[in-house]
């Protein structure tokens, strides 16, 4: 299994445990981790012994989402990408900056390569043939809760997996038959138009120039926030 940078993998009986591991940072997405996730699906899929994949978070809490402090300040940065990265294909991080240039002219299919990929990535935790469960325990006084999931889980565990699959199956087309897909593909598409409108341009580079924090402090401050005040 190559190596994991943004996650931790381990077995315990019949449960896979999946940890998001980039605390110092909320656990905010970076490129590798949706692929990283889908590889630890994959082993725990031709695990005949896993039952069950629990996703958990280290830290105080799950995940804080995209790692947005590294994005607006850095972009998409050459020299810290650790994704394997095909020279010239759309992970590629020279071509995802040459496609982010305000000056040139910006294609919506490039952009949208790289985010489905980190979609497909969040959704083989969904489309995976083991019955897959994700748990946010944020805090370390939560014991009781622990227990809890921990016991649910070993109760689903000595489910037969062949049960498992045709109760995810069942489960996953409902939500599939109400245009999960599409949305999903809708949203990926619009998330890239958003980032390349004169505002999100105007953002970034003030997330760039000031720092993430400020840059958002001066954004939502026209609204009030009592934070700001």
């Amino acid at each position: 299994m190559e190596k994991l940078n943004t996650l931790t993998y381990e077995t315990t009986g019949r449960i896979a445990r999946l940890t998001l591991n980039r605390p110092e940072r909320g656990n905010g997405i970076t490129l590798d981790m949706p692929n990283e996730i889908a590889v630890c699906v994959e082993r725990a899929n031709l695990n005949s012994d896993v039952s069950v994949i629990a996703l958990t978070g280290n830290g105080k809490g799950f995940c804080g989402g995209y790692d947005l402090v590294l994005a607006a300040e850095q972009g998409f940065s050459v020299d810290s990408d650790s994704t394997v990265s095909p020279e010239g294909s759309p992970l590629d991080p020279r071509v995802q900056l040459a496609n982010h240039d305000p000056e040139g002219v910006w294609d919506p299919m490039i952009d949208y390569a790289m985010m489905s990929r980190n979609v497909r990535g969040f959704m083989s935790l969904f489309f995976g043939e083991t019955c897959d469960w994700g748990l946010a325990i944020e805090a370390p006084a939560a014991d009781k809760l622990d227990e809890r999931f921990e016991y649910l889980l070993e109760r689903i565990a000595r489910v037969p997996v062949s049960q498992l699959i045709m109760m995810k199956l069942m489960i996953n087309q409902t939500l599939m038959s109400q245009g999960l897909y599409q949305s999903q593909m809708l949203g990926t598409i619009l998330d890239g138009v958003a980032r390349h409108t004169k505002e999100g341009y105007a953002f970034q580079r003030r997330a760039a120039e000031a720092g993430f924090k400020e840059a958002v402090r001066e954004r939502d401050e026209q609204f009030g926030d009592p934070s700001f005040e």
